[in-house]
């Protein structure tokens, strides 16, 4: 897949922020949209400290944690997943 391909995300439970992280790793630019945005906040703040953990664990450094972190922007608007 290449990596200039941007991904979608419908969604910010549980499964929709695994697939964005998993993408992220995987080097794509990531779109996470889910309505309420309270779900977005949470699912960041559940994958920083996911990555946290990670940097912890020696699995991968800060730069790159911080890196896929910065791949993933959330969105309100659907409107914005066109490009994905």
């Amino acid at each position: 897949m290449d990596s200039s391909t941007y991904i979608g995300v419908i969604g910010a439970g549980t499964m929709g922020r695994g697939i964005a992280q998993v993408a992220a790793a995987a080097g794509h630019p990531v779109w996470m949209a889910d309505l309420d945005a309270s779900a977005l906040d949470a699912a960041m703040d559940s994958l920083g400290k996911v990555y946290a953990r990670l940097v912890e664990k020696g699995r991968v450094n800060r730069q790159e944690a911080d890196e896929i972190l910065g791949s993933i922007q959330c969105t309100t608007d659907l409107n914005k997943l066109p490009q994905c």
